[in-house]
């Protein structure tokens, strides 16, 4: 099966090329479309059939539930118990990169929500998911548009390269303009919890929320046995390459030492400056929004390129931090005892 390539603009998007996508969707096709967060592969929420067959084409462990789109507030009432004192809330943020965990309609597949009485449910900004969602008339199930453990994709090249012979269609418009996904909260506790961090933040949800309890799991530091949402079990968002987590300190000596030429270091465009080996610059250290927009092409980056792996820097602050905290955390692999001596060497 090849998959038919719809191209489309992502503020504009032209209607007319969205019917095909929205028709396969409604009747049991799988649809790659991109957010405004990561690009998704999606079914219609209330399809047994669809959904299965989502977690076929990733790879996707069956416990691993998947997040529904909606286009808005009455939509997410048919998929989800959606109590009326979270509604003011909901919409400072909807739409937008927020999802959250509430108690689920019967009608939401069990497939969808890995067997959960729960479903996680966001409405997204993206012009295109809106337009293909309402096409469609159905809320759409769907997980980032990437094989189980690889990086989330955020941009359709890539989109096309990955899954161009599994799915129905793939809609490309671009690069995605937040490049991280979504945050995740859980409604159905007290207090609310945080189980992904993402583009929407900690900070900005407190405002309206009140104090929100972080899980380790948010931090990228634990795992939850049953995982209410994606991204709160499993190895995520990993490169083929091996890429290891090290001190900015660390970067800068390895990245002058000609032992280490033939890795691809990701860092911040005040670390490239100050190495000479090979380095992709994923944006300054004062703009995190700006990293978590390359952080997964960069993955990706690692992959493309001739080199034996890769070093990260961890990113840290308000805002976008924590969210790159997780990914990067989830991404990385222990550094292996002959590499971490040769840094200790060039750090002595």
């Amino acid at each position: 099966m090849k998959a038919v390539v719809v191209e489309c603009d992502y503020q504009n998007p032209q209607v007319e090329r969205l019917i095909e996508p929205a028709k396969s969707l409604a009747s049991g096709g799988i649809v790659v479309f991109p957010t405004e967060t990561v690009y998704g592969i999606g079914a219609n929420a209330f399809d047994g059939e669809a959904c299965g067959r989502i977690f076929r084409t990733k790879g996707r462990p069956a416990d691993n539930p998947l997040i529904v789109h909606v286009s808005g507030i009455d939509m997410a009432r048919s998929v989800c118990d959606l109590d009326d004192r979270w509604v003011p809330k909901l919409v400072k943020f909807w739409p937008g990169p927020l999802t959250v965990v509430v108690k689920s309609s019967p009608s939401v597949s069990a497939e969808a929500r890995a067997g959960l009485e729960t479903v996680a449910v966001r409405s997204p900004s993206s012009p295109v998911a809106r337009a293909l969602i309402d096409l469609s008339g159905v809320p759409v199930a769907a997980p980032s548009a990437n094989l189980s453990t690889r990086p989330s994709i955020t941009d359709g090249d890539s989109a096309v390269r990955e899954l161009g012979d599994l799915v129905d269609f793939i809609i490309v418009s671009g690069r995605s303009p937040f490049g991280i996904e979504s945050t995740v909260i859980d409604l159905t506790s007290t207090p609310v919890r945080l189980l992904r961090a993402g583009s929407t933040s900690l900070e900005e949800l407190e405002k309206v929320f009140g104090k929100i309890e972080v899980t380790d799991t948010a931090k990228g530091i634990g795992e939850d046995a049953r995982p209410l949402t994606p991204g709160s079990k499993y190895r995520h968002y990993s490169p083929v390459r091996p890429l290891y987590l090290v001190s900015r300190n660390q970067v800068i000596s390895i990245g002058n030492d000609d032992r280490f030429s033939n890795y691809l270091f990701l860092c911040s465009d005040e670390v490239a400056a100050k190495i000479r080996n090979q380095s992709f610059r994923l944006g300054s250290e004062t703009d995190l929004d700006g990293v978590a927009r390359n952080l997964y092409y960069a993955f990706r980056e690692l992959d493309q390129r001739n080199v034996r792996g890769g070093f990260i820097t961890m990113f840290s602050g308000k805002g976008m931090g924590l969210a790159l905290e997780n990914r990067i955390r989830k991404a990385t692999s222990p550094v292996p005892p002959a590499i971490s001596s040769m840094i200790e060497e060039l750090s002595n």
